[in-house]
């Protein structure tokens, strides 16, 4: 393994993304369905929607009364404080001394010059590329200009839009990175050109080794000797290499059948913006365009090919009155996120404690905790910023680029962590892999096996360090042991006896500290991602293994509060509503 992983080469955190699983995509439309069909009767009807959806919420699963909701939700609320906010503001300026430049820097003239914490190398490298000044007028630019195509130019969109993009990345990234980028590119494409997703595949493969072993690192160590160009490359061509495992399988299962047609359909015939019909956008020219496509370029997140080439070539029209109120709306929200983090970390130093294990471990329950959870809510945060900005570009080229994550704190299953973290990503594993091999509809022992490999290559992909292996291999068990429940119970009545035997509160109350467990495991996990297993091991060690039974309990009865809210609010509203963040539309 080579001595600079994409992990070490953050330098801190240990890892770049978190990306979705391996669960199988009907099982959602399933679990819906009653929903669904009740929400269109209701609209055929003339009665509310918001009334249909709590009724039928009501009917499937029953609630807690209001007070012990209330009760709960003061709980977190009051619990986290302490720990999150007064614990850890403390110990960070108990300890400014004990942390270097590295660490603090000067930070906002109206805060009075505070330092604030800049050890996390993925937002501080975020913010010096695809959310810099300059990058953000580029991409400003890109808004501008597709206004003025849609109105004059229509047919010339795509290649418009490319020429834009290209001279873009060139400026930023200069001629020799992209060179790199495009020569994955080429590659890629070649590999689908044999219709085969084998070859597709070994091909990823390598290329994906060519970011985490030697001699590869090292040349390319060589090649690239500033340090900003050899991090642009790193993680420039792990986004791009998602890009195009993407269109290499889409290609290989659907477009060359379509164009080895003699017959073209109607359909097919069709045009849009003077670019050739559906059926017919794999050629070099349409790669290029979907993997340098300037919103998504950079940072993400995932939009697969079957998606882009559909939704990109579409009828271009002007944008409605309420699509630019949408629009600006998540812009002002993923602004706000962004100052938010920002003023944040000029008061709490919880990534510089993260890097300093001697302070980390003689700091007291409170503090610790506190640092734990911060670190699972920045992640998080963090996410919705580099995903939401480029999903607002895209919206603007009437394009549905992913969501941007769930809380984690509101998701207690591993199942829903990873289908609805990095939508994208999810959507990329159980198109290329989860379906290709066979999933459910082969029988459990299968799709074990496909979500196996689906977190293999998660791992493999992250940068295969040690910590990235153990943190995979515990999401994996906890999305089986997940599955294997649920099939047990549903298989021998046990929901139905429990539900015949105790009252609906009580049914509510022991489903929440049964799921409590897992939920912890989930937490855990996350940690080693984040931090790795040394610094995990302090979170693991002090609130779990060592804390009983004060630390143990509080821990417990936090996420045990944060199960009942969340399951209250999908009782009310629905878990599609919260999940697919239909609040905040």
């Amino acid at each position: 393994m080579s001595p600079v992983t994409r992990r070490q080469a953050a330098a801190a955190n240990q890892d770049i993304k978190q990306e979705p699983s391996s669960s199988s995509p009907e099982d959602e439309d399933t679990k819906d369905s009653l929903n669904k069909e009740s929400y269109q009767r209701a609209e055929v009807k003339g009665h509310p929607v918001s009334e249909v959806r709590k009724n039928v919420a009501d009917i499937k699963e029953p609630g807690l009364p209001r007070i012990e909701v209330a009760f709960y939700v003061i709980c977190i609320v009051v619990i986290m404080f302490k720990a999150n906010v007064l614990a850890v503001y403390r110990k960070s300026n108990d300890h400014v001394s004990d942390f270097g430049p590295y660490n603090l820097k000067p930070g906002w003239r109206i805060l009075g010059g505070k330092l604030q914490d800049v050890s996390d190398f993925e937002w501080n490298y975020s913010k010096s590329t695809h959310l810099s000044l300059p990058f953000l007028v580029a991409l400003f630019g890109h808004i501008i200009l597709g206004r003025i195509i849609d109105a004059y130019a229509p047919k010339l969109k795509s290649q418009l839009s490319l020429a834009y993009s290209l001279a873009c990345i060139v400026g930023f990234v200069g001629w020799k990175v992209f060179l790199v980028f495009l020569l994955h590119t080429a590659v890629t494409f070649l590999a689908s050109r044999t219709g085969r997703s084998s070859i597709v595949w070994v091909v990823m493969i390598l290329q994906i080794a060519t970011l985490n072993f030697d001699p590869f690192m090292s040349y390319q160590r060589l090649l690239f000797e500033e340090e900003q160009d050899f991090h642009n490359v790193i993680f420039g061509v792990a986004m791009c290499q998602l890009r195009l495992l993407s269109f290499g399988i889409d290609y290989c299962q659907n477009g060359r059948q379509k164009t080895n047609k003699e017959d073209r359909t109607d359909k097919e015939d069709r045009t849009d913006n003077g670019n050739e019909g559906i059926a017919y956008r794999w050629s070099f020219y349409h790669i290029i365009v979907y993997n340098f496509w300037l919103p998504l370029f950079a940072g993400g997140p995932v939009l697969t090919y079957d998606k882009f080439r559909i939704e990109y070539y579409q009828e271009p029209k002007p944008l409605s009155k309420e699509e630019l109120k949408k629009i600006l709306k998540e812009f002002l929200r993923y602004a706000f996120w962004w100052v938010f983090i920002d003023a944040a970390l000029h008061f709490l130093y919880f990534p510089a404690f993260q890097q300093r294990r001697h302070l980390l471990m003689f700091l007291p329950s409170w503090a610790i905790g506190g640092i734990a959870l911060n670190q699972l809510i920045f992640f998080q945060v963090k996410y919705v910023v580099l995903y939401g900005l480029p999903r607002a570009i895209g919206l603007f080229d009437r394009v549905e680029v992913p969501l941007p994550p769930i809380c984690v704190l509101g998701t207690y299953m591993f199942q829903d962590f990873w289908r609805y973290f990095d939508r994208g990503l999810h959507r990329l594993l159980v198109q290329c892999i989860y379906i290709p091999l066979g999933g459910s509809r082969r029988g459990l022992l299968m799709q074990l096996l496909s979500s196996l490999v689906c977190f293999w290559f998660v791992y493999y992909w992250h940068g295969s360090d040690t910590h990235l292996l153990y943190w995979s291999w515990f999401n994996w068990v906890g999305v089986t042991l997940e599955q294997l429940i649920q099939l047990t119970i549903t298989k021998h009545g046990m929901e139905t006896y429990c539900k015949r035997k105790l009252s609906g509160a009580m049914y509510v109350r022991l489903v929440g500290i049964l799921r409590t467990p897992l939920y912890i495991c989930l937490a855990a996990s996350n940690l080693v991602f984040l931090a790795g297993t040394r610094i995990a091991h302090i979170y693991v060690d002090r609130l779990i293994l060592s804390g009983w039974p004060y630390e143990v309990l509080t821990t417990a009865f936090l996420l045990y509060c944060f199960i009942q809210v969340v399951k209250d609010f999908h009782r009310v509203y629905g878990k599609r509503y919260m999940c697919e963040k239909k609040y905040a539309s």
